[in-house]
């Protein structure tokens, strides 16, 4: 019990003695915690205005983004080839026979050019067969495989013909390496599209060239064997290179 008193005593004593803060404590400089942050946001960005093609389109003026008009341009491109094309199917004189079929298959009562050539072929399957003894769909099936035939054939001979031209500019390049195609003249490609074999051509292209250069050279030093010397005899004659001894005898009296 004393010590609780003694205890109550020494507090007293110490609030005696506690200073209270002055008033001007709020006026106080502000701590660093107490500074708002600056503001480091960036300011945005302001991008140039993106540039515009001015275009008239149904008689309008219109402004295009650069990015849009490209894909427009060339849209306009194969646009002017398909015009071109559309063109020249126009004034193909086979169109106008397609456009007779047509009429011929209203005529006739079909409803299209289909059906008129489907009844023409089962028109050709009953004649064969009444020929040949058989039935029409036999004929029919007769002409089916046959073209298929005819189309693997053709396959064939398109991949043969593939085969023979590759071994063939592999012996030309095998033969002359430092060949260009601008050397090859279009009569040397005649004569392969012909039949005949581009390093067996083309050597005949260069056994003439050589041959012009030949004749070339011979005739230059024809000429320069018969072209007049200047030079004066003893009494006064001219005398001229490339006559004959008789001659400059003769001219020498």
């Amino acid at each position: 019990m004393k010590d609780f008193e003694m205890n109550l005593q020494l507090f007293a004593g110490e609030e005696d003695d506690f200073i209270l803060p002055d008033d001007d404590f709020d006026s106080a400089e502000p701590q660093a915690d107490d500074i708002p942050a600056e503001d480091t946001t960036p300011e945005p960005e302001i991008k140039p205005e993106p540039y515009k093609l001015k275009v008239k389109y149904n008689h309008e003026d219109m402004e295009i983004p650069e990015d849009e008009a490209v894909p427009l341009v060339q849209k306009g491109l194969n646009y002017d080839k398909l015009q071109e094309r559309y063109d020249q199917i126009q004034n193909d004189p086979r169109l106008s026979k397609y456009e007779k079929v047509q009429q011929v298959s209203g005529l006739l009562g079909y409803q299209s050019d289909d059906q008129l050539l489907e009844a023409l072929y089962q028109t050709y399957y009953q004649n064969v067969a009444e020929q040949k003894g058989l039935t029409p769909e036999q004929i029919q099936k007769e002409h089916e495989i046959q073209q298929r035939e005819a189309q693997l054939n053709a396959k064939e001979k398109t991949e043969q013909q593939q085969r023979e031209n590759n071994a063939m500019y592999d012996r030309f390049l095998t033969a002359y390496p430092d060949a260009k195609a601008q050397d090859i003249k279009p009569e040397t490609w005649a004569k392969v599209k012909a039949g005949m074999d581009l390093t067996s051509a083309y050597t005949q292209q260069i056994n003439e060239g050589l041959q012009s250069q030949i004749k070339m050279l011979k005739q230059k030093e024809k000429n320069k064997t018969q072209a007049p010397v200047g030079g004066v005899t003893t009494h006064g004659a001219t005398s001229t290179q490339g006559k004959d001894p008789f001659e400059m005898g003769f001219d020498s009296v």
